[in-house]
């Protein structure tokens, strides 16, 4: 776990000038309505969105090392959940169509986890 969080240390600290230089980007454009991003709330959100993305890159980077120590049948379920997680955020965040397949495909892996955990 030391080797994680110094690891993820470091790529925060290597990326950390993205906190600056990423609201002066976007707060030099404006948009059609003449309207700019104000440079406190951009920056805010990219040290929250860089913050969850170094602690998403620890937890991700883990995986080949799971699959190498663990059973895969107990690791996988892991994996199917990002899988999970993307459907649900593509049909709340970006407003994508719920076909019949994405939801069945959707209760075929909550079913899977679902029977691993009690198996």
């Amino acid at each position: 776990m030391n080797t994680e969080i110094r690891a993820g240390a470091a790529t925060f600290l290597t990326m950390a000038y993205i906190l600056f230089v990423n609201p002066q980007i976007l707060g030099s454009v404006a948009a059609p309505g003449g309207v700019k991003l104000p440079f406190d709330q951009v920056l805010t959100v990219t040290a929250l969105v860089a913050g969850i993305m170094t602690l998403a890159m620890g937890v991700i980077g883990r995986y080949p090392f799971a699959l190498a120590r663990a059973p895969v049948s107990s690791v996988a379920p892991a994996r199917e959940t990002s899988i999970l997680i993307a459907t649900i955020l593509g049909a709340t965040v970006l407003g994508e169509e719920d076909t019949g397949r994405r939801l069945l495909a959707g209760a075929a892996i909550v079913l899977g986890i679902t029977a691993l955990a009690i198996g």
